[in-house]
């Protein structure tokens, strides 16, 4: 089989994001393209959390990207985003992410690796 680039769910629909985004249509746009691949089922956690310093006893960013947050987001927000499917019956799991800042005009993916993903 050829190598071909692919995108982790979601992040083709990051270039769309703006500040006032609502946190829940971030997870419901990662969600699609595993629901129209028939996997939806073995994602296994959160999409997504904020970035910055944290301090004790939690170390948390209060951002937390998931279905059904009433948060929204804004500009100069860090947040990492990842994909982690698991597949229990197989033992096997995969975790795929990226840092990413919200600019007034958009996404920018803080990573060098850069988006695509290379599938053998």
């Amino acid at each position: 089989m050829p190598e071909r680039p692919c995108r982790p769910p979601g992040w083709t629909a990051a270039s769309a994001w703006r500040p006032s985004t609502c946190i829940t249509c971030l997870e419901d746009a990662a969600l699609e393209p595993l629901k129209r691949a028939g996997v939806e089922r073995y994602f296994a956690q959160r999409f997504g959390y904020g970035v910055s310093a944290g301090y004790p006893p939690s170390w948390l960013e209060p951002l937390d990207i998931v279905r059904g947050s009433d948060q929204r987001l804004a500009a100069g927000m860090v947040f990492c985003l990842h994909c982690v499917l698991k597949l229990p019956e197989e033992h096997f799991g995969v975790m795929v992410g990226g840092n990413f800042v919200l600019q007034e005009h958009g996404v920018e993916f803080l990573d060098r690796s850069g988006l695509e993903l290379r599938v053998l």
